[in-house]
């Protein structure tokens, strides 16, 4: 969601400079790339650009490619393939043996229901919606039609005067279901669709319990990956906000107001590290109880086993599915002995836990696969 938010901002400031603009979109991968269908790169008319399609080796290419569409008006799908080594057509060397399929399109500031508008309303909630985009592979280098839907769990969103067919409607419920992108193909009377299903899932909300010197590189390498913050505390709004953590939101709150504060939803994680056991405690047992989807408890494991016994002796025991809820060391075991080492291991546990990772390294042919 980082991505999609950097793009809308740079969108409206090159918009209000006079600039033109293409967004190019990886709508489908077949083998090994860098990036993964979602990715975008904001192309605008004086030849600047946000986000990237690749690591690098594609963004070159496809910022001329960029060109061609803004002068032409006319959206373009193109595919860069690196499978055969032979055939240089319309492609560019790169480092990873796979085929992208690069969706172009330029953008227009007059439609209220453009490709623009739909990722600057999904990007500015904290609701999951899914993103169709309906475009044809079959051709490495076609005109296509320009169309897409954006869906929230209750219905079509955009665009608002449209007859969806029921089959559309059904593919959006199940990459909701799904909660991960898919490639659909569709078969109606109008004709056959290939569609690019993006599930937008809300950005990671990370809520920290502490006001120690740790909680800085936390928050900021948080802030890097455009995850949101909260720091929580019982102590004085004035004292948290003199940590000088910016674009983090401050929220004085004992261990039994927090929840009623922040209202957590299924992307909201919690790191408990305010060197004070009792507030650790006690509101770890209100996490669990409610069932959030992570809790990263700093502080040796003895530290969480004298807790659990604690709330056994207390008539609070807590489930085996609610303790599997908290990681206790909090972290990777990287070897981090500083804080922003330690602020490394607890983001990578964090991000391999929300992104379904495994936390293991990427050596062999998984690495392979995922790097190129």
């Amino acid at each position: 969601m980082k991505e999609i938010r950097d793009i809308v901002r740079r969108y409206e400031e090159w918009q209000a400079q006079g600039h033109n603009m293409v967004l190019a979109t990886v709508v489908r991968v077949d083998g090994s790339a860098y990036r993964k269908p979602g990715a975008r790169m904001l192309v605008c008319s004086d030849g600047n650009y946000e986000g990237g399609i690749s690591g690098g080796c594609l963004d070159g290419d496809a910022i001329k490619k960029a060109m061609a569409v803004l002068d032409s008006g006319q959206p373009m799908l193109y595919t860069y393939d690196n499978m055969e080594e032979d055939d240089m057509t319309d492609k560019a060397r790169v480092g990873c043996n796979g085929i992208v399929y690069v969706f172009m399109e330029r953008l227009s500031d007059t439609e209220p229901d453009s490709h623009i508008a739909m990722l600057k309303y999904a990007a500015g909630t904290r609701k999951p919606h899914v993103l169709i985009t309906d475009f044809d592979p079959s051709a490495r280098r076609q005109k296509t039609s320009k169309r897409h839907y954006l869906f929230d769990e209750l219905g079509l969103v955009f665009p608002q005067s449209h007859d969806l067919s029921p089959a559309l409607s059904e593919v959006s419920m199940t990459t909701f279901l799904a909660k991960k992108n898919r490639l659909v193909s569709l078969s109606e009377s109008s004709g056959q669709s290939n569609l690019f299903c993006e599930y937008l899932g809300p950005s990671v909300r990370m809520v920290v319990a502490g006001s120690g010197r740790d909680v800085k590189p936390l928050v900021s390498m948080a802030g890097v990956l455009g995850w949101e913050t909260v720091l929580v505390d019982d102590k004085a709004a004035s004292k948290l906000a003199g940590l000088g953590l910016a674009g983090c939101q401050v929220v004085p709150a004992k261990p039994r107001e927090v929840l009623k504060k922040i209202n957590p939803d299924e992307n909201t994680v919690f790191v408990l590290m305010t060197h004070n056991y009792g507030y650790d405690k006690e509101l770890l047992y209100e996490l669990c109880s409610l069932g959030v989807r992570h809790v990263s408890l700093l502080g040796p494991g003895k530290k969480f086993e004298k807790i659990l016994i604690e709330l056994e002796a207390e008539g609070r025991p807590l489930s085996s599915k609610q303790i599997s809820m908290v990681c206790c060391p909090a972290g990777l075991n990287i070897g981090a002995t500083s804080p922003e080492e330690i602020a490394l291991s607890i983001i990578a546990e964090i991000k391999s836990v929300m992104g379904h990772g495994t936390g293991m390294p990427l050596t062999g042919k998984a690495a392979r696969k995922v790097h190129g």
